[in-house]
């Protein structure tokens, strides 16, 4: 599960573009690419968060070559997200800042470094999946959000 808003109001927005030639999974966490300045799914180094995304960007789309305006829901610093986690959260982690293994799951098997997240609370799943065997609720780090610098 990428990461779906569990509580506040949406805060879209479609004033970014995204990069051209690059897929976005709908729910993805974006960051801004360092290049062109444009939207790109977000990686564990990322420092620069600027959204999740509200559109899906697909290899199929005839404009994918572009770069083009999307809708991203852009986090306050305390809306919370629910998201897949790589390994089994423990009630331990509640309260610890974990990085982003990908676009759409929270490393949680070390501590962060760039501290992505705050794990607030534990869903359980509906579903089973040995490769994402958790739900976290999380917080992202307002460090992390709408910063200047692009990764």
């Amino acid at each position: 599960m990428p990461a779906i808003r569990s509580t506040g109001a949406d805060n879209i927005t479609g004033k970014y573009l995204t990069k051209a030639s690059t897929a976005i999974a709908l729910n993805s966490v974006l960051t801004m690419d360092s290049t062109t300045g444009h939207l790109q799914p977000a990686v564990t180094a990322s420092t620069n968060i600027k959204g999740i995304a509200r559109q899906l960007v697909a290899s199929t789309d005839a404009d994918y070559a572009t770069a083009r305006p999307t809708i991203i829901d852009v986090p306050a610093p305390n809306d919370l997200y629910e998201i897949d986690c790589n390994t089994t959260i423990t009630q331990a982690m509640c309260g610890d800042d974990f990085d982003l293994a990908s676009a759409t799951v929270l490393d949680n098997s070390q501590a962060g470094t760039v501290k992505h997240c705050q794990i607030v609370s534990i869903k359980q799943p509906t579903y089973t999946s040995a490769a994402l065997p958790s739900i976290a609720i999380v917080r992202f780090n307002p460090v992390v959000l709408f910063q200047t610098s692009a990764t």
